[in-house]
């Protein structure tokens, strides 16, 4: 690929736009009761009303479809929730833990674009349309790329495997040639690249970059002689096709080892946690002119100088391994080696002969080659990623959500209050400080604005063009548009389109952010029953909120009183969590499952739970889901657990030779819940709280 991101960012597009499980999970109360009497714990449901349109039986038949895929029925729920509800999926993996509808978010992101010429009238979304077209048509790669391609390397310099003695190497400077390499639109870096990072200095946030030797085409292992001699062979019949008349065996030789060292030293580099300033940067290594570096290379993605003095380096001892590298490599070498990376990097947009010595040198290793959906796709998450999400947006937001996600916040909050005031423990001023944090919270759900933006958007790419007879140019025209713009301080932040597509509830300075992607089937819809969305989107509202008043009001108790207080309830979780440990995980489980982390998710789910009883005091029994015979609570905590149920491989069983680590924070924390049992007609007398000690209370 020409450009970095484009062989990587289709995995990052698809990590950050999936939807997180939230935290919703659960422990539950292991009691004698067998799998037999799973009909006696439902016989004491209340009962429950029928459905009364054609629609909405065709909407909880696929409800009901979607928990049955998953639901165990031969396990009772009060000795183990988690497997009677994700037993016949494979359980998550604490360990590996991802988002539950992983592949659902990524489906409708790929079904979005490869339809977004249905929304051509909007410019931002018709340059997502031709992008992908322009990408996936193969005639637009071809002898237009080839001559673009030419164009290119004679601005870098030339190439001096095709100039013979026509180059010179006094003209060749590798940090020029990294500054022209970006002012044409190339994204890769062949000598040093870098990471940036957010820094603070004196409590002002500053840059600060992580520098790294760049990879290499063995970067990630050895190669054998064989791949070495497939290699060179590779690079003397490109060049053939390029013009090479010579025989360049020697230079050849000379350009690989040397990537044999870069990629080596990529290999071998180990990031020190040392930070350093610029000037001391430049006294480490004086010879090196960084002020021209850092001035040109656009760290910022945009336009504004880079402020040396507020920049930080992350130390990295192999710098000095790179230097003396460079310092005894001849130039020519070293332009050899960069412009054949970036020839390499754009051979899959030339013509059939250069993709036929691509596939050639292919057999002779797993080359990392991205079938062409998966990289049109990445290209428009990188370099669109603001019309993207706002596509998806409009796409899923349905009239109906504000009013059900407000209200679903409103009842939670007022739970939350209600549980305050019935503290025993907290004081009348610990009390008001969380009841005045519940009460200046606000919300943004999906993003702010919905419907006034598209102005903003038209103004931000009135400027990008895209060639839609040349892939590689309109990779180039990309790249340079993307360099000039600061999108986290454009677009993102003038509507919250960073959120849009979370893994989680966002909260930024008492603003809670519900983002769209929570807001979609199989979870949440404005025609689901209420057991579904406070079980899924309203515990994970609750578990935001919650988080912000005890990090703010726990973390600044004032009384010395107060605080053994809290101390010795915060003990009482971390005892219960104790003493055990994860050949999976490697570290006490009280360390992954820490006091405030538990107390946090205990009023959650209580503030939630009450929250969905106010509901339906006030509106009445919900209809039952078809074939099964659960009740509107059964129902609730069913779907609070659903989201846990992903195509991961089961943790093992570490505990007592019953538990994974995973279920048994899950049980343990359902021992704090006498609803749970109540609504399960699970026994009083469990053995899980005989062998484990009673339940905690906050």
């Amino acid at each position: 690929m020409i450009l970095v991101r484009m062989g990587h960012y289709y995995k990052i597009l698809r990590k950050v736009f999936v939807v997180a499980s939230i935290g919703v999970i659960f422990s539950f109360f292991l009691t004698n009761t067998s799998a037999a009497v799973i009909t006696e714990i439902h016989q004491n449901s209340e009962v429950t009303k029928n459905c009364p349109d054609k629609d909405c039986k065709e909407l909880y038949l696929e409800l009901t479809k979607k928990i049955n895929t998953t639901l165990d029925m031969n396990i009772n729920p009060c000795n183990n929730i988690q497997q009677f509800v994700c037993g016949h999926s494979r359980l998550e993996s604490f360990s590996e833990k991802t988002n539950v509808n992983y592949d659902i978010m990524s489906k409708h992101l790929e079904n979005l674009v490869t339809q977004s010429g249905d929304f051509a009238d909007f410019r931002p979304f018709k340059l997502i349309n031709d992008i992908y077209r322009t990408c996936m048509r193969y005639e637009n790669a071809g002898q237009q790329s080839l001559d673009l391609l030419r164009d290119v390397i004679k601005k870098l310099g030339s190439w001096p495997l095709l100039e013979g003695d026509n180059w010179k190497e006094s003209d060749f400077d590798w940090i020029d040639f990294s500054i022209k390499t970006q002012n044409i639109g190339l994204a890769s870096f062949h000598f040093l690249d870098f990471t940036r990072f957010q820094n603070k200095h004196d409590g002002e946030p500053t840059v600060g970059l992580l520098l790294y030797v760049a990879s290499g085409e063995f970067s990630r292992s050895a190669p054998s002689n064989t791949v070495i001699a497939a290699y060179k062979n590779y690079i003397a019949k490109v060049s053939e096709l390029l013009g090479n008349t010579q025989t360049s065996k020697e230079e050849i030789d000379e350009m690989v080892a040397f990537e044999c060292d870069i990629s080596k030293l990529n290999n071998d580099q180990k990031f020190d946690n040392t930070e350093i300033s610029f000037y001391e940067l430049t006294k480490e290594f004086p010879s090196t002119n960084w002020q021209k570096f850092f001035e040109n290379i656009r760290v910022c993605n945009n336009e504004t100088p880079t402020n040396l003095s507020k920049l930080s380096v992350m130390k990295l001892p192999a710098l000095s391994g790179f230097f003396e590298l460079m310092e005894k490599t001849p130039k020519r070498v070293q332009v050899n080696y960069a412009v054949w990376r970036i020839i390499q990097e754009t051979i899959l947009y030339l013509t059939e002969e250069f993709r036929e010595l691509q596939r050639e040198y292919c057999l002779t290793q797993k080359c990392m080659i991205e079938r062409r959906e998966t990289s049109c796709l990445s290209v428009i998450g990188d370099y669109l990623d603001p019309a993207l999400k706002l596509l998806f947006a409009k796409n899923f937001y349905k009239n109906g959500i504000d009013m059900i996600i407000t209200e679903m916040a409103v009842n939670i909050k007022e739970q939350l209050v209600d549980l305050i005031n019935e503290s025993t423990w907290m004081d009348k001023g610990t009390k008001n400080q969380g009841i005045e944090i519940l009460g200046n919270m606000s919300f943004v759900i999906g993003f702010k604005d919905k419907n006034n933006t598209d102005d903003e958007f038209l103004k931000y790419y009135e400027n990008l063009e895209i060639d839609t007879n040349n892939y590689l140019q309109t990779l180039i025209n990309l790249e340079l548009f993307d360099q000039k713009f600061d999108t986290y301080t454009n677009l993102i932040k003038i509507n919250s389109h960073n959120i849009v597509t979370s893994d989680h509830v966002y909260n930024d300075k008492g603003v809670l952010y519900v983002p769209m992607s929570m807001l979609q089937e199989p979870f949440f819809s404005v025609h689901y029953p209420m057991y579904v969305n406070y079980g899924y989107t309203g515990k994970a509202i609750a578990d935001e909120i919650v988080k912000t008043i005890v990090s703010l009001g726990i973390d600044n108790l004032s009384s010395i009183d107060l605080r053994r207080v809290y101390h010795n309830k915060a003990t009482c979780f971390e005892q219960r969590m104790k003493n055990y440990t994860s050949d999976n995980v490697g570290r006490p489980i009280e360390e992954l499952f820490y006091a405030k982390k538990q107390i946090s998710e205990h009023i959650a789910y209580k503030a939630t739970y009450r929250a969905y009883q106010k509901w339906l005091t006030e509106n009445g029994i919900e209809p039952s889901l078809p074939e099964l015979p659960f009740s509107n609570n059964q129902l609730f905590w069913i779907n609070s657990i659903r989201n846990s149920c992903n195509n991961f491989q089961k943790e093992p069983i570490v505990i007592d030779n019953k538990y994974s680590v995973f279920d048994f924070y899950k049980i343990r924390a359902v021992t704090n819940f006498r609803e749970f049992h109540k609504d399960f007609n699970c026994p009083a007398d469990g053995s899980f709280v005989e062998n484990y000690g009673p339940a905690c209370t906050f």
